[in-house]
């Protein structure tokens, strides 16, 4: 199954990276008596946000996928702006009688 995911994110134009198997687990919700539990799975790849709701509606069509969620990654942004000086870097106040 994995195999397929992995080949329909590829139809898609994405590029699929990390596979993680996390094992086996009890749904909290059963969408069917007969099955309450699955293989839960992260696959972590690249794609188009076009591509996200097509890959979203034939997930839903497969009888053999009960949940799916994605999520966005986060990417590298570098500027040339001056560093905002935090409270904890701020240079001490000299010393006065009124604070000794």
């Amino acid at each position: 199954m994995i195999e397929k995911i992995s080949a329909e994110i590829s139809a898609q134009g994405g590029k699929a990276g990390t596979i993680t198997k996390m094992g086996k687990r009890n749904f909290a919700r059963t969408p069917d008596k007969k099955v309450t539990s699955g293989q839960y799975v992260n696959i972590a790849f690249e794609a188009e946000p076009a591509s996200i709701q097509v890959l979203r509606s034939r997930f839903a069509m497969n009888h053999n996928i009960y949940r799916v969620g994605f999520t966005e990654g986060f990417k590298a942004v570098f500027t040339q702006e001056e560093p905002v000086a935090s409270p904890a870097s701020a240079p001490a106040a000299p010393a006065t009688p009124e604070n000794n």
